[in-house]
């Protein structure tokens, strides 16, 4: 965006953009949008209260303006909550014609005329509610794929979380606490205070440096701040990783977010991540506080490595699940503009096609213009998008399953089918999907339930798995056949989900928290008065994380040739097990007819995850519905 432009340029423009407001004499008449030439963009011009006459008290008056590339100056842009759109009563006055907004968005034009104006009592400002015909599907197309050079040529972000009673007290003890702690925290040449902070309670910390208890008011405030839906929507989220620099806007004050401007937000953040991966008992923040952290991090990891293969299109895609969007094609259009491979899938915004067409041509894409199956992986157990084949996740739905990260090249924790390449095959229907796949086995036991101790005599271990043991046990019997290892290993590396990989540099091994105790599935195998050190604490932590992270929503199955695994809840006696090219983990697939299936969702099958059966003369047509 320009940025040489010379205020009588401007104030010319803006003369007579409020000249030709004036000509209208009959206010009530609805807000016309004047359409975009070329590469113009719309500016918001908020005026300061009182500036017409007949002007009531809580009036919002501002000026539209389209401006050519040459004549935008220095602005800034907003990022808020919509909230409800039900808003006929809320009106605002756009060139003196009457413009309906959103509940949260008249709230943060209240807050933004308090603040202190730019020159001439002028406040210029992109908002997409204004600056956006949202009506108009072409022009919202194209104005989303430039969503990058606006909020990078922005001078900054306003961020408004909204009104809350607590949060003018959450700001206050936020830069007092960063005020107070943070230099001689990150002074680690000293050090007294940040050992404190890293290995002292909370009832110690208050005694000696008289920071509050969690659950005193202080901290009330800080969670119900951080628990603000602004956080949680994925424009949003797309906006605060573009911007510049950010400034947070809590009532008539603004206060920086990050260190792009000066000390903000993001350093109580880092203290409490430290905090939360250190020995030091009682936490002041939960899983809100987590959240937010996770947008800091993609934030600076955006910034810093840009071309990384996390910032493509996919791993962003499964980062940005669990937040938020009024449309379920933004889950994709609004992240395009910081996915560095947007350009090579060629993945335009596109509002007139359906939710189902959006996210049917992005895994396609996905698919061909990375020769991957990464994709599939992402299917989830539950879906809400009708019209979606099976092979294409629904990505305006949560996904309960996580096999780790397979998306990093340097983190490959499986090689199931040991470098085979996909081969795609042209179908005329483009709901379905033409690949090769190997057909490993057939599922003949599904296990779920966990052991009644009164009708087997078993002790449950720590994660209710007795009944996997015992289901597996009298299947299987003692050993794994396709390994050699006792079945207690087996079944043990199977919940942990095995997880030692091909890189031993940067998987994880069979060591410390993974040994051999560990990988014993009954929890008689633990310590039985439990941990003594912290590092034994810490390591129980991890295991019951790991487990937990692999065995929540799944079933453990058994198959004809006694292989076992974790499959979706969804599975079913009579499914297969396929390895499909493109692909590094086995997946679940349902017979339909001839060679057509239905995807299930990814699996472990503990015996093939390395390769193992990765045999190409067994390749077969699989399609996909």
């Amino acid at each position: 965006m320009a940025r040489s432009v010379s205020s009588t340029e401007f104030d010319l423009r803006f003369d007579a953009a409020m000249m030709e407001a004036q000509d209208f004499e009959t206010p009530d008449m609805p807000f016309i949008y004047t359409p975009l030439q070329g590469k113009e963009i719309r500016l918001l011009v908020l005026m300061v209260p009182g500036w017409t006459a007949n002007e009531g008290e809580d009036d919002i008056n501002c000026i539209l303006m389209n401006l050519e590339p040459d004549l935008i100056p220095s602005y800034e842009c907003l990022s808020y909550v919509w909230g409800p759109t039900d808003t006929d009563h809320l009106r605002v006055w756009c060139n003196r014609r009457s413009f309906l907004v959103s509940a949260g968005m008249l709230s943060a034009l209240k807050c933004l005329r308090t603040l202190k104006t730019g020159n001439k009592g002028r406040k210029l400002l992109w908002i997409d509610q204004f600056c956006i015909n949202q009506n108009d599907a072409v022009e919202k197309g194209k104005q989303v794929q430039r969503m990058a050079e606006i909020y990078q040529g922005a001078d900054r972000v306003l961020l408004y979380p909204g009104l809350h009673p607590s949060f003018p007290l959450a700001a206050k003890f936020i830069f007092d606490f960063i005020d107070r702690f943070y230099w001689t925290y990150k002074d680690k040449s000293e050090g007294v205070f940040r050992q404190r902070w890293l290995h002292s309670s909370k009832e110690d910390l208050s005694n000696e440096y008289d920071i509050p208890l969690p659950e005193e008011e202080e901290w009330t405030a800080v969670r119900y701040l951080l628990s603000s839906p602004v956080f949680r929507r994925t424009w949003i989220w797309q906006e605060l990783i573009l911007a510049r620099e950010i400034r947070i806007m809590i009532n008539e004050q603004e206060y920086p977010f990050d260190t792009n401007c000066s000390l903000g937000f993001a350093e109580l953040l880092n203290m409490h991540y430290e905090r939360l991966t250190s020995p030091a008992s009682g936490q002041y923040l939960e899983i809100e506080a987590r959240e937010v952290m996770g947008l800091t991090r993609t934030r600076v990891h955006h910034r810093n490595f840009p071309r990384s293969s996390e910032q493509a299109l996919l791993p962003l895609l499964c980062e940005i699940r669990y937040l938020e969007v009024t449309d379920p094609r933004d889950k994709v259009y609004g992240i395009l503009s910081i996915a560095n491979d947007a350009e090579k899938l060629g993945i335009l915004p596109d509002y007139s096609a359906s939710t189902a067409a959006c996210y049917i041509d992005t895994a396609r894409k996905l698919i061909t213009k990375n020769q991957s199956l990464d994709v599939l992986i992402c299917k989830e157990t539950l879906r809400q998008i009708d019209g979606l084949p099976t092979w294409a996740p629904d990505w305006s739905c949560s996904m309960l399953e996580n096999f780790e990260n397979y998306f990093d090249e340097d983190v490959k924790l499986y090689n199931a089918t040991k470098g085979l390449k996909l081969t795609i095959r042209n179908l005329k229907d483009g709901c379905k999907l033409g690949i090769q796949g190997i057909h490993i086995d057939t599922i003949t036991r599904i296990t779920t339930g966990v052991v009644d101790d009164e009708l087997t005599g078993i002790r449950e271990d720590l994660f209710g798995h007795g009944l996997w043991w015992l289901r597996a046990y009298s299947f299987i019997g003692p050993r794994y056949p396709h390994t050699s290892e006792t079945l207690a290993q087996a079944l043990g590396r199977t919940r942990l989900g095995d997880g030692h990989g091909e890189n031993d540099d940067s998987a994880m091994k069979r060591d410390d928290l993974v040994d051999a105790k560990f990988y014993e599935v009954r929890e008689d195998e633990l310590p039985q008065d439990g941990p003594k050190t912290d590092q034994e604490l810490r390591d129980l932590a991890l295991l019951v994380t790991k487990v937990a992270n692999m065995t929540c929503y799944r079933v453990l199955f058994t198959t004809v040739e006694k292989y076992m695994g974790l499959a979706p809840l969804t599975a079913r006696i009579g499914d297969m097990i396929f390895l499909l090219p493109g692909a590094n983990v086995p997946f679940v697939l349902r017979h339909v007819r001839d060679e057509e299936y239905e995807l299930i969702g990814q699996c472990y099958t503990h015996g093939i995850m390395y390769g193992e059966r990765a045999d190409t003369g067994r390749l077969q047509d699989v399609t996909l519905l």
